[in-house]
């Protein structure tokens, strides 16, 4: 049996304004290439994850398989997902949870959230109910279920 669910975590499925870090980075790393020795980092992941990006806009045009739940899993503010709306998956299929606690790291460090991403990968998100989710649609609507 194949791959059937899928959970992201602070992922910027729609792009992020802070990926301008990866272009700025390749910048100077091209024009310091002349200084030998000088590390070479591309940065092409921060290119690939810009609001607009044509790697999103081809990833995003993609269909999800049938057989895959996916879910994204996001917090209400992200200083590394920005806009944090770009968070959402942008499939009506897809279940979008935006948190009340803040940050882009806190979901590695979150026991709640570890107990979410397990459910998520069991397929028992309704057993989550009661714990101040906001499921979010792929527009941003909220949504019950």
């Amino acid at each position: 049996r194949g791959l059937t669910r899928v959970v992201t975590l602070s992922s910027p499925h729609q792009g992020t304004y802070t990926a301008i870090v990866g272009n700025l980075n390749w910048a100077v790393t091209r024009a310091l290439r002349v200084v030998p020795g000088f590390p070479r980092i591309e940065g092409e992941s921060g290119r690939q994850i810009g609001v607009g990006s044509r790697y999103l806009a081809g990833l995003n045009a993609c269909p999800l398989p049938r057989d895959v739940s996916f879910v994204s899993i996001f917090n209400h503010w992200d200083p590394f997902v920005a806009p944090v709306r770009n968070a959402r998956m942008p499939y009506a299929e897809a279940t979008n949870i935006c948190l009340e606690k803040p940050g882009h790291f806190h979901p590695l460090y979150d026991v709640d959230t570890h107990a979410l991403v397990v459910r998520a990968l069991l397929g028992r998100l309704r057993e989550s109910q009661g714990e101040h989710l906001n499921l979010v649609g792929a527009r941003g609507g909220t949504r019950t279920r």
